[in-house]
C-alpha cells in the first residue's frame, strides 16, 4: 500500500520535469553550415555556421562554436561571441581539418549558449549538426 504514494509522487515529478523542459526560455538553432568548397577528410577548410538564438534567462551569454575534430564524442571550441538578451542571428567561423569518423560517429559542429563563469558556468541551450565529409 505504501508504494502508491511514491508512484503518484514520481508521476508528479515526471510531469513537472516535462513542463519545465517545454518552457525553456533560451534556444539556439543552426540555420546554415557553409563552405566555399567540398568538405574533404584531412583538407583544411573554413566553415561558417549561422545561428539564430533566443536568450531570456540572462543579460548576456557566450555563443560558442565547436567541432569534434579530435575525438568523435568531444567538441573543441573554435569561435565565440558575446550576445545580449533577446533574439538575433550570428555567424561564427572556424578553419578546421575535417575527420571521417566512420562507424564511430559523424563529424559535427556544435553551438552552445553559455552563461556564467568558472564553476557557475551553465549551458543554457545547444544544437549540433552533422557535416558530410568526403574521402580525400
Amino acid at each position: 500500500m505504501r508504494a502508491i504514494p511514491f508512484v503518484i509522487l514520481g508521476i508528479f515529478f515526471l510531469e513537472l520535469n516535462s513542463q519545465a523542459q517545454e518552457e525553456k526560455p533560451d534556444a539556439v538553432v543552426i540555420k546554415t553550415v557553409a563552405t566555399d568548397k567540398d568538405v574533404v577528410r584531412g583538407v583544411e577548410t573554413e566553415i561558417v555556421v549561422t545561428i539564430d538564438y533566443r536568450l531570456q534567462s540572462a543579460d548576456e551569454a557566450v555563443l560558442m562554436l565547436g567541432f569534434n575534430s579530435d575525438d568523435p564524442s568531444r567538441f573543441t571550441p573554435k569561435d565565440s561571441t558575446i550576445v545580449k538578451a533577446g533574439t538575433g542571428s550570428v555567424s561564427l567561423k572556424a578553419t578546421i581539418v575535417p575527420v571521417d569518423w566512420g562507424e564511430r560517429g559523424s563529424f559535427s559542429a556544435i553551438v552552445m549558449l553559455v552563461a556564467g563563469e568558472g564553476v557557475k558556468r551553465e549551458t543554457l541551450a545547444s544544437a549540433h549538426q552533422a557535416i558530410e565529409v568526403r574521402p580525400f
